[in-house]
Protein backbone atom coordinates (compact mmCIF):
# COMPACT_ATOMS: atom_id res chain seq x y z
CA UNK A 1 0.00 0.00 0.00
CA UNK A 2 1.13 3.88 -0.31
CA UNK A 3 3.03 5.33 2.31
CA UNK A 4 0.23 7.92 4.17
CA UNK A 5 1.87 8.09 7.70
CA UNK A 6 2.24 11.54 7.19
CA UNK A 7 -0.43 12.17 4.26
CA UNK A 8 -3.43 14.02 6.27
CA UNK A 9 -6.06 12.51 3.91
CA UNK A 10 -5.25 9.54 5.91
CA UNK A 11 -7.58 10.34 8.43
CA UNK A 12 -9.77 12.12 5.94
CA UNK A 13 -13.83 10.84 6.12
CA UNK A 14 -13.88 10.63 2.67
CA UNK A 15 -10.37 8.68 1.82
CA UNK A 16 -11.63 6.47 4.35
CA UNK A 17 -15.55 5.88 2.54
CA UNK A 18 -13.66 5.69 -0.66
CA UNK A 19 -11.21 2.86 -0.02
CA UNK A 20 -13.88 1.08 2.02
CA UNK A 21 -16.28 0.90 -1.16
CA UNK A 22 -13.06 -0.32 -3.14
CA UNK A 23 -12.58 -2.90 -0.62
CA UNK A 24 -16.19 -3.53 -0.57
CA UNK A 25 -16.20 -3.91 -4.82
CA UNK A 26 -13.32 -6.14 -4.65
CA UNK A 27 -14.97 -8.30 -2.41
CA UNK A 28 -18.03 -8.64 -4.24
CA UNK A 29 -16.08 -9.61 -7.57
CA UNK A 30 -14.91 -12.41 -5.16
CA UNK A 31 -17.96 -13.77 -5.08
CA UNK A 32 -18.23 -14.81 -8.41
CA UNK A 33 -14.85 -14.16 -10.16
CA UNK A 34 -11.24 -15.64 -9.72
CA UNK A 35 -9.01 -13.07 -8.60
CA UNK A 36 -6.43 -13.22 -11.41
CA UNK A 37 -9.39 -12.53 -13.61
CA UNK A 38 -10.63 -9.47 -11.87
CA UNK A 39 -8.65 -6.17 -13.33
CA UNK A 40 -9.10 -2.44 -11.97
CA UNK A 41 -11.31 -1.97 -14.54
CA UNK A 42 -13.96 -3.88 -13.07
CA UNK A 43 -13.36 -2.79 -9.43
CA UNK A 44 -13.57 0.35 -10.63
CA UNK A 45 -16.89 0.13 -12.39
CA UNK A 46 -18.54 -1.93 -9.55
CA UNK A 47 -18.08 0.99 -7.39
CA UNK A 48 -18.45 3.77 -9.59
CA UNK A 49 -14.67 5.06 -8.75
CA UNK A 50 -12.41 6.31 -11.53
CA UNK A 51 -8.99 4.60 -12.24
CA UNK A 52 -7.00 7.83 -11.48
CA UNK A 53 -9.02 7.59 -8.00
CA UNK A 54 -8.06 4.06 -7.72
CA UNK A 55 -4.57 4.82 -8.16
CA UNK A 56 -4.28 7.66 -5.89
CA UNK A 57 -4.94 4.62 -3.06
CA UNK A 58 -3.69 1.75 -4.25
CA UNK A 59 -0.64 0.57 -6.72
CA UNK A 60 -2.82 -2.11 -8.13
CA UNK A 61 -5.33 -5.13 -7.33
CA UNK A 62 -2.72 -6.69 -4.96
CA UNK A 63 -2.08 -3.65 -3.07
CA UNK A 64 -6.05 -3.81 -2.85
CA UNK A 65 -6.17 -7.25 -1.83
CA UNK A 66 -3.56 -6.87 0.96
CA UNK A 67 -5.36 -3.98 2.26
CA UNK A 68 -8.53 -6.16 2.69
CA UNK A 69 -6.43 -9.10 4.76
CA UNK A 70 -4.66 -6.12 7.04
CA UNK A 71 -8.20 -4.67 8.03
CA UNK A 72 -9.84 -7.92 8.05
CA UNK A 73 -6.99 -9.18 10.36
CA UNK A 74 -7.20 -5.80 12.49
CA UNK A 75 -10.89 -6.02 13.10
CA UNK A 76 -10.65 -9.45 14.15
CA UNK A 77 -7.89 -8.62 16.77
CA UNK A 78 -8.94 -5.54 18.12
CA UNK A 79 -12.92 -7.31 18.68
CA UNK A 80 -10.97 -10.12 20.48
CA UNK A 81 -9.07 -7.73 22.82
CA UNK A 82 -12.50 -5.87 23.99
CA UNK A 83 -14.30 -9.23 25.13
CA UNK A 84 -10.61 -11.34 26.18
CA UNK A 85 -8.64 -8.69 28.56
CA UNK A 86 -5.97 -10.47 29.42
CA UNK A 87 -6.12 -8.57 33.01
CA UNK A 88 -9.30 -10.33 33.61
CA UNK A 89 -7.89 -13.83 33.44
CA UNK A 90 -4.76 -13.27 35.97
CA UNK A 91 -3.07 -16.57 36.50
CA UNK A 92 -6.21 -18.43 34.67
CA UNK A 93 -3.94 -19.42 31.72
CA UNK A 94 -6.42 -21.87 30.31
CA UNK A 95 -9.19 -19.94 30.64
CA UNK A 96 -7.86 -17.37 28.52
CA UNK A 97 -6.76 -19.12 25.94
CA UNK A 98 -9.92 -20.90 25.64
CA UNK A 99 -11.63 -17.63 25.57
CA UNK A 100 -9.64 -16.20 23.20
CA UNK A 101 -9.42 -19.33 20.70
CA UNK A 102 -12.70 -19.21 20.78
CA UNK A 103 -13.31 -15.62 20.42
CA UNK A 104 -11.28 -15.89 17.34
CA UNK A 105 -13.20 -18.80 16.05
CA UNK A 106 -15.96 -16.37 16.82
CA UNK A 107 -15.07 -13.66 14.94
CA UNK A 108 -13.85 -15.52 12.17
CA UNK A 109 -17.28 -16.70 11.72
CA UNK A 110 -17.98 -13.07 11.60
CA UNK A 111 -16.51 -12.34 8.18
CA UNK A 112 -16.75 -15.58 6.94
CA UNK A 113 -17.04 -14.48 3.79
CA UNK A 114 -14.45 -12.32 3.40
CA UNK A 115 -12.34 -14.56 4.54
CA UNK A 116 -13.69 -17.47 2.17
CA UNK A 117 -13.17 -14.70 -0.66
CA UNK A 118 -9.88 -14.29 0.11
CA UNK A 119 -8.48 -17.80 0.82
CA UNK A 120 -10.11 -18.83 -2.72
CA UNK A 121 -8.76 -16.04 -4.63
CA UNK A 122 -6.09 -18.07 -6.05
CA UNK A 123 -3.22 -15.98 -4.56
CA UNK A 124 -0.84 -16.46 -1.83
CA UNK A 125 -2.16 -13.85 0.53
CA UNK A 126 -5.52 -16.36 1.66
CA UNK A 127 -3.70 -18.00 4.33
CA UNK A 128 -1.86 -14.28 5.67
CA UNK A 129 -5.93 -13.10 6.66
CA UNK A 130 -5.89 -15.85 9.25
CA UNK A 131 -1.69 -15.71 10.05
CA UNK A 132 -1.22 -12.89 10.61
CA UNK A 133 -3.98 -12.28 12.95
CA UNK A 134 -3.20 -14.99 14.81
CA UNK A 135 0.55 -14.58 15.35
CA UNK A 136 -0.35 -11.11 17.22
CA UNK A 137 -2.79 -13.27 19.49
CA UNK A 138 -0.50 -15.91 20.42
CA UNK A 139 2.25 -13.33 21.07
CA UNK A 140 0.27 -11.44 23.18
CA UNK A 141 -0.77 -15.11 25.27
CA UNK A 142 2.98 -15.81 24.86
CA UNK A 143 3.63 -12.29 26.63
CA UNK A 144 1.04 -13.05 29.39
CA UNK A 145 1.77 -16.83 29.86
CA UNK A 146 5.72 -15.85 30.58
CA UNK A 147 4.77 -13.60 33.24
CA UNK A 148 3.86 -16.90 35.40
CA UNK A 149 5.75 -19.94 33.77
CA UNK A 150 8.95 -20.86 32.67
CA UNK A 151 8.45 -22.61 29.07
CA UNK A 152 10.25 -25.87 28.15
CA UNK A 153 11.37 -25.22 25.48
CA UNK A 154 12.39 -22.00 22.99
CA UNK A 155 9.18 -19.48 22.99
CA UNK A 156 10.07 -19.11 18.88
CA UNK A 157 9.24 -23.02 18.82
CA UNK A 158 6.20 -22.91 20.82
CA UNK A 159 4.55 -19.85 19.23
CA UNK A 160 5.01 -21.35 15.97
CA UNK A 161 3.71 -24.55 17.06
CA UNK A 162 0.68 -22.70 18.50
CA UNK A 163 0.43 -20.39 15.21
CA UNK A 164 0.16 -23.56 13.21
CA UNK A 165 -2.52 -24.81 15.07
CA UNK A 166 -4.65 -22.10 14.84
CA UNK A 167 -3.70 -21.43 11.12
CA UNK A 168 -5.15 -25.49 10.37
CA UNK A 169 -8.09 -25.37 12.92
CA UNK A 170 -9.93 -22.54 12.70
CA UNK A 171 -10.40 -22.76 8.55
CA UNK A 172 -11.76 -26.37 9.80
CA UNK A 173 -14.04 -24.91 12.03
CA UNK A 174 -15.03 -22.35 10.04
CA UNK A 175 -15.88 -25.38 6.86
CA UNK A 176 -17.82 -27.60 9.17
CA UNK A 177 -21.22 -27.60 10.23
CA UNK A 178 -21.58 -24.53 12.71
CA UNK A 179 -20.47 -25.70 16.20
CA UNK A 180 -21.77 -24.41 19.39
CA UNK A 181 -19.58 -21.71 21.22
CA UNK A 182 -19.46 -23.91 24.08
CA UNK A 183 -18.12 -26.58 22.63
CA UNK A 184 -15.94 -25.11 20.56
CA UNK A 185 -14.47 -23.50 23.95
CA UNK A 186 -14.60 -27.14 25.51
CA UNK A 187 -12.36 -28.09 22.85
CA UNK A 188 -9.90 -25.48 23.32
CA UNK A 189 -10.38 -25.79 26.95
CA UNK A 190 -9.10 -29.43 26.53
CA UNK A 191 -6.01 -28.83 24.05
CA UNK A 192 -4.81 -25.57 26.62
CA UNK A 193 -5.04 -27.73 29.36
CA UNK A 194 -3.09 -30.22 28.09
CA UNK A 195 -0.53 -27.62 26.15
CA UNK A 196 0.04 -26.30 29.50
CA UNK A 197 0.79 -29.51 31.61
CA UNK A 198 3.04 -30.55 28.90
CA UNK A 199 4.93 -28.34 27.69
CA UNK A 200 5.42 -25.31 30.03
CA UNK A 201 6.17 -25.18 34.14
CA UNK A 202 4.80 -23.30 36.86
CA UNK A 203 7.19 -20.39 37.99
CA UNK A 204 6.40 -21.34 42.01
CA UNK A 205 6.85 -24.82 41.04
CA UNK A 206 9.95 -24.43 39.11
CA UNK A 207 11.36 -22.35 42.47
CA UNK A 208 10.43 -25.59 44.29
CA UNK A 209 12.19 -27.88 42.49
CA UNK A 210 15.28 -25.51 42.93
CA UNK A 211 15.00 -25.11 46.92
Amino acid sequence: MKNETDNPEKSDPRVERTKRDLRRGLNELLQTTDFDKITVKQICEQTSINKMTFYHHYQDKYDLLADIVQEIGKEIYNKCLQVVSPQTYEADLVTMAAELSTEVVEQCFAYKNEINNIVNSSTSLGPVVLQTTIEQLVELLMENMEKLVVFKYPREDLAAFLVGGYSYLIPRWMNKERESREKIKDTFTHIYSDIVNALIIRKEDSKKSLA
